[in-house]
């Protein structure tokens, strides 16, 4: 028998994948972590308004229930 996906892996994936689709994100820079719909963003990005808009990307992606923004913010990151 296969498998079952985790859903906290597929979540997360799924959230990068938002980020990365953003345009706006520096996406590589950023980690995500999920766990029963709480997602956790890691890692550095340029100016607080890269920041916050990582975790409004975040927060609509399907399944995502609160985001847990802990991106330090690193000029010319």
């Amino acid at each position: 028998e296969a498998p079952k996906p985790d859903p906290n892996k597929e979540l997360a994936l799924r959230v990068k994948r938002a980020l990365e689709g953003d345009g706006k994100v520096l996406a590589e820079q950023i980690d995500v972590t999920a766990k029963d719909g709480r997602v956790s963003l890691w890692g550095t990005a340029p100016t607080d308004g890269e920041r916050n808009r990582a975790a409004q990307v975040a927060a609509r992606v399907q399944g995502v229930t609160s985001v847990d923004n802990q991106l330090k913010v690193v000029k010319g990151s």
